[in-house]
């Protein structure tokens, strides 16, 4: 039986029957899995079409359908998918409060100037967040939708 886990010195272990075959790093057990890519980035909204062009106006990029929902296509490829939640979509809070719909995840968007980068977002509809723990790094803002996100000083 193959078995794979984290031992002590921060790497993995693979394991046939009793007999330790190597001892892997991270990156390497990731190498394990073939032909897998990073695909799209899935973001559940209450108005997907208003939120795609929030989107596509924050970071440029090339406004689409896919998987008949609206999406944004960054000249890299990586893709932002916009879903209409099928179900009454609450706005996360943060910083997270107990028994408040929390956060998912957010973005870091790596911007050159912080403060130009902030004026810019809060002009095409976004939010500073009232709470701040990033000093002179990174500065945390809501999407029109209440995401958060944070412009990161590169």
């Amino acid at each position: 039986m193959k078995k794979i886990w984290f031992n002590e010195t921060n790497r993995f272990v693979y394991r046939v029957s009793s007999e330790v075959l190597e001892i892997l790093s991270i990156s390497e057990v990731i190498k394990m899995i073939k032909g897998i890519c990073f695909g799209n980035i899935a973001i559940d909204c209450k108005d997907a079409v208003s939120l795609r062009n929030f989107y596509a106006d924050l970071l440029g990029g090339n406004s689409c359908i896919m998987y008949d929902c609206p999406a944004l296509r960054s000249p890299l490829g990586l893709v932002l998918l916009f879903m209409e939640a099928d179900f009454e979509y609450v706005k996360p809070v943060w910083p997270e409060e107990f028994g408040k719909q929390q956060k998912q995840m957010h973005f870091d968007f790596a911007v050159d100037d912080i403060h130009s980068a902030v004026l810019q977002a809060e002009a095409l509809g976004t939010c500073k967040a009232e709470n701040q723990f990033g000093g002179n790094e990174f500065i945390t803002m809501f999407d029109p939708e209440g995401h958060p996100f944070c412009l990161c000083a590169k």
